[in-house]
């Protein structure tokens, strides 16, 4: 075994830094052995796998270990330094919780990553407590947005084809429901309409999800279309 060790590390001296991980991945069968050691620890694989994937896909265009190495630490550089900065930030869904920013991107949103492949197989099983936390996690990450939200999915990673997240479904069939009933709501500019808790008014004007209607006893106000058609608290008495 040493002896094989040996050939094996003499090789990997004149491969560059992708192919290294490569060989180490595959041919040592480092990422099958740390398959075996999460399920004896309760480690999410796709978790360590995904580490992996990323240092693959760094290590592209570097031609020595020294340059592989100065990019990570430049990389480093860069994130430690986006901590101080206050219109970019680089952020995990858990580490987001309690801040709020202008717009927010929200990346690589693909079954197997969130929700993970574990939360998946134990939904399908029945026991729904991971997806459900990690439905909630999205919602931390969503709710962080305060004017922009962008949602990004892809179709291949690492040359092999993968799904939305099963969320973005849900966010979409969500808006499509919203989009259905604000076309059957009928109201435009001086309709008249009654609140169920500010009674009477006119409607003065209606901006993108925002409504501004004049009340009759509570005067000008400006609400959320979206939740005034969720929570039906709107009714059009004539248009």
């Amino acid at each position: 075994s040493l002896r094989s060790f040996k050939k094996d590390f003499k090789y990997l001296r004149n491969l560059s830094p992708q192919q290294s991980i490569k060989f180490i991945r595959k041919d040592l069968k480092y990422e099958e052995k740390l398959e075996g050691y999460c399920e004896i620890t309760g480690y999410s694989f796709d978790n360590i796998k995904e580490v992996l994937e990323i240092l693959e896909e760094l290590s592209k265009d570097t031609f020595t270990m020294q340059e592989f190495v100065d990019k990570l630490n430049n990389l480093k550089k860069v994130m430690f330094e986006s901590r101080y900065n206050r219109n970019q930030n680089l952020s995990t869904l858990h580490s987001a919780k309690g801040l709020e920013f202008r717009k927010v991107f929200m990346i690589d949103l693909i079954d197997g990553q969130i929700p993970t492949s574990e939360s998946i197989k134990l939904s399908s099983l029945g026991d729904t407590d991971a997806i459900e936390e990690e439905r909630r996690l999205w919602y931390v990450g969503m709710t962080r947005a305060k004017e922009e939200l962008e949602l990004i999915t892809m179709e291949y990673k690492n040359n092999v084809a993968v799904e939305p997240s099963r969320f973005i479904k849900e966010v979409n069939e969500i808006i499509g429901r919203t989009e259905n009933d604000r076309e059957n709501i009928h109201f435009k500019t001086d309709s008249i309409v009654r609140h169920k808790k500010f009674g009477l008014g006119i409607v003065k004007d209606i901006a993108a999800s925002m409504v501004t209607i004049d009340f009759d006893e509570k005067g000008e106000k400006q609400l959320s279309l979206d939740m005034c058609i969720k929570k039906n608290l709107l009714k059009v008495i004539n248009y």
